[in-house]
């Protein structure tokens, strides 16, 4: 599931950066990148603790409070970014769907009076 997450995100950055907003300088465009690169950096966090996770046992009782601490570490991680991309999704969904409303109204608006016929 976090490989999906991972790739919905890194899709959602190449969007951001090709297409981009209708302006630019928006800072919904700046908050929007910054938190697809937000979410990215903490799934690859998670990435990491869970495989240190998986190369240790709970049995070396020397380990066992620290492993439980990066345990809660890494569900912490994850509510933060099920909320990150909750937000990302928002600033996105709102700023295409108002390009798509501006760019039919202006690239398929027909001339309100008749052309002149030349003789």
């Amino acid at each position: 599931m976090d490989g999906a997450l991972l790739a919905t995100n890194a899709a959602q950055l190449r969007l951001l950066l090709t297409e981009g907003f209708m302006y630019p300088k928006d800072p919904k465009w700046v908050i929007s990148i910054s938190l697809v690169v937000a979410s990215i950096i903490a799934q690859l966090a998670i990435l990491v603790i869970c495989g240190y996770l998986a190369n240790n046992t709970l049995a070396n009782r020397a380990k066992k409070a620290y492993l439980e601490a990066m345990n809660n570490i890494v569900l912490v991680l994850t509510g933060v970014i099920f909320c990150l991309n909750i937000i990302t999704n928002v600033f996105i969904q709102i700023d295409f769907t108002n390009n798509i409303e501006k760019a039919k109204t202006t690239l398929f608006d027909w001339p309100t009076t008749n052309p002149k016929i030349i003789n």
